[in-house]
């Protein structure tokens, strides 16, 4: 019981410290009008505002590395997640960057940025934590040549099947539809990865939607000529609609959701016997001794 306490208080005050370095890093974010922007190169001192959303991005990695190490890396990303979310939940909407007068490509691009931040953050916490994967059994460190392995790449290109949950569920500019619908997208990309490799950490795939579907983005802004005339029409395509922060918050958080919700089971039950009925057979793991692995008579 004390060490579930213990846990939990670990938890809540990872995502209060994270929270608060993202809450700190809003101001720097402030629009020409006064009013948080959509993103750094929105804010009336891009430089600063640069510069104090990765201070935030660092000191809540730093934390999120504290719970991973004492937790689980999936609940130190989830953690990080939640940090940067306090800071998106309080930024601007597509509304706001339509009509600062700027293409909506710079976002797009922001997004990517985001992305290749928050992929370096992933690895960070993954390498201080201890594996959660069934390859590994939580017995072994991971290592760099594992991360960039071709297994898994191919894993974070499932990141992918993000798209599908945020294009379909963002049809206002709302900023909880926008930060939910990316949540969405984050958890489909998680737990298609974590079915489709069981035994390859997913360190990758925690950015890798953040940064396919900045690189969608920038496609799509470029066909928009006038931002402004485009909302009002309502023609603003629904992954543009989603800021950066949104993206990079959701993303963390649903492929945390995906991945700690689609773990194999530990063991696999042994078949029911004669005369016993399946469905009701209580579950049995072979002892993993020599005997076991010598041919039946």
């Amino acid at each position: 019981m004390t060490a579930i306490v213990l846990r939990w208080i670990l938890f809540v005050g990872g995502l209060l410290a994270a929270g608060a370095a993202g809450w700190l890093a809003v101001p720097w974010l402030a629009s020409p009008r006064g009013v948080p922007g959509p993103g750094v190169l929105d804010a009336a001192a891009p430089t600063a505002a640069a510069l104090a959303l990765v201070a935030a991005i660092v000191a809540a990695t730093i934390v999120s590395m504290i719970v991973a190490r004492l937790l689980n890396p999936v609940v130190g990303l989830f953690t990080l997640g939640v940090g940067i979310g306090i800071a998106s939940l309080r930024s601007g909407t597509i509304r706001d960057a339509c009509f600062d007068g700027h293409s909506l490509v710079p976002l797009g691009v922001e997004s990517v940025i985001l992305g290749a931040l928050l992929a370096a953050a992933s690895i960070s916490i993954h390498l201080v934590s201890t594996p959660m994967s069934a390859a590994t059994g939580g017995s072994r460190k991971i290592g760099v040549r594992e991360i960039f392995s071709a297994r898994s790449l191919q894993v974070a290109a499932i990141g992918a099947v993000s798209i599908v949950g945020s294009w379909l569920l963002l049809t206002s500019s709302l900023k909880g539809q926008a930060v939910g619908a990316a949540i969405v997208g984050g958890f489909l990309a998680g737990a298609v990865g974590k079915r489709a490799a069981p035994d390859q950490e997913p360190v990758l795939l925690f950015a890798s939607p953040i940064v396919i579907i900045g690189l969608v983005q920038i496609g799509l802004a470029w066909t928009i000529a006038d931002p402004g005339a485009a909302f009002v029409k309502g023609s603003i395509p629904n992954l543009v609609a989603v800021m950066p922060l949104d993206l990079a918050a959701g993303s963390l958080i649903g492929v945390a959701l995906g991945v700690g919700m689609s773990r194999p089971a530990p063991a696999v039950a042994a078949p029911a016997s004669a005369g016993e009925s399946p469905s009701l057979a209580p579950a049995r793991v072979a002892p993993a001794s020599a005997a076991s692995a010598a041919p039946a008579a």
